[in-house]
């Protein structure tokens, strides 16, 4: 499910909720991998049979990629999260997050784009666009 159909199920408040949960997540593997390519590192130099070693390295290379894509996702997760929230406010009675989705367009340049959506205020009825 898109990003925007995921707005309009759960309203923006809990998704918004949702994603910081989610990156931070990521964020969390991210730290443990690094974690674990230290330990493994250390534990490298202790190694004294041949064929612990290319085990060990195996690891090291294993959990540098899970770092590295956790890394990614944390970073794309939490902007995408960020950029609608800046402009979850109301500009005419500056209720922030009580929206509802009108309409939404589908992502342009990739994964780090969400599309955009056109909200209406719950409170007051404004209309605006967020992108």
């Amino acid at each position: 499910m898109d990003t925007l159909e995921r707005v309009r199920r759960l309203g923006f408040r809990r998704w918004y909720e949702r994603e910081l949960i989610e990156s931070h997540a990521y964020f969390v593997t991210c730290f443990g991998c690094l974690i674990l390519v230290a330990v493994v590192l250390e534990m490298s130099g202790l190694a004294e049979m041949a064929t612990e070693r290319p085990l060990l390295l195996l690891l090291i290379l294993g959990a540098g990629v899970l770092g590295v894509f956790s890394w990614k996702r944390f970073r794309v997760i939490l902007a995408r999260a960020e950029r609608f929230a800046e402009r979850a406010v109301c500009a005419q009675c500056g209720a922030y997050g009580a929206l509802d989705v009108l309409d939404h367009g589908t992502p342009s340049a990739g994964p780090e784009d969400a599309g955009w959506m056109q909200v209406r205020c719950r409170k007051c009825a404004h209309r605006w666009t967020i992108e």
